[in-house]
């Protein structure tokens, strides 16, 4: 009985985080990466161009995943501090 009571609470809590996991992955849409971060699309769309023009790297490249390392941690750093 104990086994099945464990079984049914595991299965419960399961569902209720694959069901929160979506609002964490947002698939590179600016809008819900800002209400992610709690910041307006506009100001997010600001941040990303500034930090990808401050590396030397577009958004074709950021979104293909084509940016070096060093450009993409200059990126990644220049928006941490943004916020």
């Amino acid at each position: 009985m104990n086994k099945l009571m464990i079984a049914v609470a595991v299965t419960i809590l399961g569902a209720s985080t694959a069901k929160a996991a979506p609002l964490y992955e947002c698939g590179g849409d600016p809008a819900c990466q800002a209400k992610r971060d709690s910041m307006s699309r506009a100001t997010y769309e600001r941040n990303i161009n500034q930090c990808l023009a401050s590396a030397g790297a577009t958004r074709e490249q950021w979104r293909a995943h084509a940016v070096p390392k060093p450009a993409a941690d200059k990126v990644r750093a220049c928006l941490a501090a943004r916020g």
